[in-house]
């Protein structure tokens, strides 16, 4: 009766292994003293400082995004997250090495600034989005002198 069994499942299994690779080139192309790239919901993403390259699941370039903070110079991504729908949430350090602060950028999947929420000392460095959309993120606190 188990060899039964077994033989009924047996062709199940081979049916799944017929179907075709997903195979999808990329326009990114990574050459030497570039930072390592991430991968989210199927975007491929590079973080150069502020700078923010992304790759859509089809292979198509997102357009570039600066992160960029009202009156703060100094601005560096940490991480980065991508939606289902395409919207990213970056987040970032800022105001200076000796006095940092956090937040998390958002932006729309074209590129667009979409909205700045700060977390003071925290500095969200790995954030993903869960299937309701709701953000997660990992991270530290900063030792804030004066």
């Amino acid at each position: 009766m188990r060899s039964k069994l077994l033989l009924a499942f047996v062709p199940l299994a081979l049916l799944a292994q017929i179907q075709p690779v997903r195979i999808v080139e990329s326009q990114a192309q990574r050459v030497g003293n570039q930072p390592t790239p991430g991968l989210q919901n199927g975007y491929l993403h590079f973080i150069d400082h502020a700078v923010i390259r992304a790759y859509s699941p089809e292979g198509f370039p997102v357009p570039t995004t600066l992160v960029e903070i009202t009156d703060q110079g100094y601005v560096w991504a940490e991480g980065l997250a991508a939606d289902a729908d395409g919207t990213f949430a970056i987040g970032v350090a800022y105001g200076g090495p000796s006095y940092p602060f956090g937040g998390i950028a958002f932006y729309k999947k074209d590129g667009m600034p979409d909205g700045f929420v700060a977390t003071g000392a925290y500095i969200p460095s790995s954030l993903c989005f869960a299937d309701n959309h709701s953000l997660w993120t990992f991270g530290s606190m900063a030792a804030q002198t004066i």
